[in-house]
């Protein structure tokens, strides 16, 4: 009769594969946590960590360690943005004019700009539209067409004052040009 005893094996030799099975899924678990724990941010970003729901503090650039599970982040970026509009608004004498303008601006303070803001760049945008539709209705057709550089600076007054609770700051407004509608 044919006999199967090389597939029976000691009792070490079975606690040995055992170890060995069990020391790869720990080395595979260790694998996984450190690539969920490991960030790599940029220069020109920063990461808002919050554990368990609350603020904690601001990181970057680098190599960042979270505790994952634990540890949910942010990524904002701290670089120049430019937005360029053509935005419609009526004057205090009811004409109907077409703004064409850009701005730029930056974010200063990360966690203010994540914690004070839901969605920056669009909250930006709506807000800096409604603030020259509210000065250009303030001003006659006359008044808007001549007095582009006042318009500019209250446009970049208001820009300022809004975004400065959003840890923003208004680099730059320029008005390129006003059409009648």
């Amino acid at each position: 009769m044919f006999s199967l005893s090389f597939i029976q094996q000691s009792p070490s030799a079975s606690l040995s594969i055992m170890l060995l099975m069990v020391l790869a899924l720990t080395l595979l678990l260790a694998l996984i946590f450190l690539t969920a724990a490991l960030r790599i941010i940029p220069e020109y970003q920063r990461l808002i960590v919050f554990r368990l729901g609350r603020f904690v503090k601001v990181v970057g650039p680098g190599l960042v360690i979270l505790l994952p599970f634990i540890d949910a982040a942010a990524r904002v970026d701290l670089r120049e943005k430019t937005a360029q509009h053509a935005e419609p608004a009526t004057t205090q004498d009811n004409q109907h004019v077409v703004v064409h303008w850009l701005w730029s601006y930056q974010v200063a303070d990360a966690a203010k700009a994540v914690l004070n803001v839901e969605n920056l760049d669009v909250t930006a945008q709506e807000r800096a539209n409604s603030a020259l539709r509210s000065i250009i209705g303030g001003m006659t057709l006359n008044d808007v067409m001549f007095r582009r550089e006042e318009i500019r600076a209250a446009l970049q007054a208001r820009l300022r004052e809004m975004t400065d609770a959003w840890g923003v700051q208004v680099r730059q407004v320029e008005i390129h040009a006003i059409k009648r509608n």
